[in-house]
């Protein structure tokens, strides 16, 4: 069952509480770019693009913004980054880069195991910072 697009953290308590289909009644959020559906044991997984956001995260941006996207000593958490930046200044920074106080974040646009997916790293970074995916390795939805 899918629980909805953008929940935040009580939603998990939610579903065991309440099960999913109560979730999806009292969300009123915007749609977010994720779909994350939680079963009654509150077991979630995650759609195809916020999954291939995790892997595109993974293989490139947790050397310097750490396992997760908690932040290092030169790269800030982009779970708590993300609550204040919207999904175009998202892409203008992966793209073109990014200098801020520590230090400079190369540009990615020249880089195809990157730049074919900013939307769903920032589905899988939104889903981080919302509260509502845990960290590790998400398991994908099977398909239908």
């Amino acid at each position: 069952m899918n629980v909805t697009r953008g929940l935040l953290p009580l939603t998990l308590m939610l579903v065991a509480a309440f099960g999913a289909t109560a979730v999806a009644e009292q969300s009123s959020e915007t749609e977010k770019p994720y779909v994350i559906e939680c079963d009654e044991q509150g077991a979630c997984t995650v759609d195809k693009a916020t999954y291939v956001g995790w892997r595109t995260y993974h293989s490139n941006c947790h050397v310097c913004h750490a396992q997760d996207a908690v932040g290092s000593s030169f790269a800030p958490s982009l779970v708590d980054r993300m609550q204040d930046i919207d999904h175009e200044r998202f892409i203008t920074a992966v793209s073109e880069g990014y200098t801020g106080q520590i230090g400079v974040m190369p540009a990615w646009k020249d880089n195809p195991n990157v730049n074919k997916h900013f939307d769903a790293l920032y589905a899988y970074l939104m889903a981080r910072s919302d509260g509502v995916l845990a960290p590790g390795k998400p398991k994908r939805t099977k398909k239908k």
